[in-house]
């Protein structure tokens, strides 16, 4: 009995080097010199061993699948072999677990056309939510992209288009009302030359533009409530009014009032 109970005490200790080694090796050949939260010094990209960060970091995701750190550091070593699909997702598994280095990498992805079709503008929302968090590289790479951002007049929504609308889903007398409850005589959504408003305390830059006809436009904006963190929602803008498209195959109006 002694005998079995010293094996078993055995096998857990060597199961939990085991749990632990695999997490170890995926620091030490993956981790980014730019992560601020990175275990060691870290690996530049262009010294990477992708075939062996990519076995080490798969171990370790296996044995910790909550851990985001590891499924970034799994994208980068996947991205390095060329395995970019693999890379995506598991850059997308960082990002639902909140590491800021996901985020960044695969807005970078996005942002280059890199595996997914080419879009900017997530791109953007990507690299603002990981740098207000405290990623330096997605700071970096925000700046970028603003710099080379198309003129404002290239964003101008057309004057007849322009107007006020009901909050999707409220008539016009309801977002009134809901509007003054908080303290505004705001009537919903005021569509204008380079920004559109919702109510509280709601705003929603405009990015993107492209006119469909003299009326019609779609847009694309980049918002954000109460938040640092921002959301990107696409619109499709009529004399008639405003739709949202909310993902997922959803969408809400928003009426002209």
């Amino acid at each position: 009995m002694k005998s079995l109970l010293i094996t078993a005490v055995t096998s857990f200790l060597v199961m939990s080097d085991i749990a632990h080694a695999q997490p170890a090796a995926c620091h030490a050949l993956a981790a980014s010199p730019a992560d601020p939260d990175r275990k060691g010094p870290g690996v530049p990209y262009a010294k990477l061993d992708g075939a062996k960060a990519v076995a080490a970091c798969k171990a370790a995701v296996t044995v910790a699948p909550k851990d985001g750190q590891l499924w970034f550091q799994y994208g980068r070593a996947l991205e390095k072999v060329n395995n970019v699909t693999e890379a995506i997702e598991a850059y997308r598994k960082g990002s639902d677990l909140n590491n800021l280095g996901a985020l960044n990498n695969l807005g970078e992805l996005y942002r280059d056309g890199k595996g997914v079709a080419r879009n900017i503008y997530l791109a953007e929302v990507l690299f603002q939510n990981a740098s207000t968090y405290g990623f330096p590289e997605a700071t970096q790479n925000l700046k970028s992209l603003e710099k080379n951002r198309p003129p404002v007049s290239a964003r101008t929504i057309p004057a007849q288009l322009r107007g006020k609308f009901s909050v999707p889903g409220l008539t016009c007398q309801e977002t009134r009302e809901m509007s003054q409850a908080f303290g505004g005589e705001f009537m919903g959504l005021e569509v204008q030359a380079l920004e559109v408003i919702q109510p509280m305390e709601m705003m929603c830059s405009t990015m993107g533009m492209t006119v469909e006809n003299p009326q019609q436009v779609s847009v694309v904006m980049k918002c954000s409530k109460n938040s640092a963190e921002v959301f990107l929602y696409e619109a499709t803008i009529r004399p008639e009014g405003v739709r949202f498209e909310l993902g997922g195959g959803k969408s809400s109006v928003a009426v002209r009032c």
